[in-house]
């Protein structure tokens, strides 16, 4: 059913029967239509059909699951293997319980692992392997949680697969240290804050110029007309946002110090 998206132009080929010996698609058979119906199944490009050719030099064990597109080696949509290929989880009932397991498989910790949703890190392609998830956090590999095998198309497509975005501490992240993040130039960008290890964001609630002025002060940069940015304006950060409502008084000497 178009699994790959649908084509455009002529429908050449209908009602293709290969034995599998044949050297090129065009010398397979062709078999009649057997009813009304089938003789008109595929006069939409609705049901255009694809293929998945495997490399032969390519291995993966059932259940060996990956990461794939995040910003780092710990994030990314996830894709397990069935079949000696890869293929998508639909993120129907995917939590964090299921994002533990995934992060724990991985050999990363599974402490405040975030389950993401909705082809956060992008649409996968091809098979999408297993949906409705439902870890207890005890499983030692996501396939063994329950899940449903194969789920058909009309409940699961690629706009739900699900992704993972793993804590791993960060050794240059101190309790308390800010980094900008995504600006031209080291003096501008998205404020990132460091709290237990992890990076995380900032929430523009609340956010001023008081506030931006602390952060440029912790950095050893001048203080002086520093300008707050709100709505994402360098781009979005992953991962938690760690505080909110922060309510700087501007004579602080780290970020961490303001009401928040």
């Amino acid at each position: 059913d178009a699994a790959y998206g649908e084509g455009e132009g002529s429908i050449l080929l209908r009602r293709v029967h290969c034995t599998g010996n044949e050297s090129v698609l065009a010398h397979c058979p062709v078999v009649e239509p057997t009813s009304f119906f089938f003789d008109f199944s595929c006069f939409s490009h609705a049901s255009d059909a694809g293929v998945i050719c495997r490399d032969p030099s390519f291995t993966c064990t059932d259940g060996d699951i990956r990461l794939q597109d995040g910003e780092t080696e710990f994030e990314g949509r996830v894709e397990i293997c069935r079949d000696n290929h890869f293929g998508t989880v639909c993120a129907l009932g995917w939590d964090e319980n299921d994002a533990q397991v995934t992060c724990r498989q991985l050999g990363y910790p599974g402490e405040n692992a975030i389950a993401v949703r909705g082809g956060y890190f992008g649409t996968g392609i091809g098979r999408i392997h297993i949906s409705s998830v439902d870890c207890l956090r005890s499983e030692t590999t996501l396939m063994d949680c329950p899940h449903i095998p194969d789920p058909p198309l009309a409940f699961c497509d690629h706009s739900l697969d699900a992704g993972v975005i793993c804590q791993v501490p960060d050794p240059d992240c101190s309790h308390g240290d800010v980094r900008l993040v995504g600006g031209l130039t080291e003096l501008e960008g998205r404020v990132d804050i460091c709290i237990g290890g992890r990076w995380g964001s900032v929430c523009d609630d609340t956010w001023d110029d008081i506030d931006a002025s602390v952060v440029c002060r912790q950095l050893g940069y001048s203080q002086n007309n520093s300008l707050a940015t709100d709505t994402a304006f360098f781009g979005r950060g992953t991962g938690p946002i760690f505080i909110d409502q922060t309510g700087c008084r501007g004579n602080e000497l780290r970020l961490l110090d303001c009401l928040h």
